[in-house]
């Protein structure tokens, strides 16, 4: 996955998360993608998920111990 931050032409701030066919099979497969906050200078970390639906989402999401109250 490439990750990045910057700032665009226009000065709005950016966070870019570059995905690929792998990474594309990994979130099918019901593998979340963690990027976690320091890599790209932020606070948080940043969690990838996939569903059919979201319902499929919030079970992913409850799965990997995101609170429902978080689901928003």
């Amino acid at each position: 996955m490439i990750r990045a931050t910057g700032r665009m032409k226009d000065g709005r701030l950016f966070l870019l998360l570059g995905v690929d066919r792998e990474n594309i099979n990994r979130l099918t497969s019901g593998k979340p993608i963690v990027c976690k906050g320091e890599s790209v200078g932020i606070e948080r970390d940043v969690i990838i998920v996939f569903g059919e639906t979201l319902k499929d989402v919030e079970t992913e999401l409850t799965s990997i111990g995101i609170p429902k109250a978080a689901q928003q």
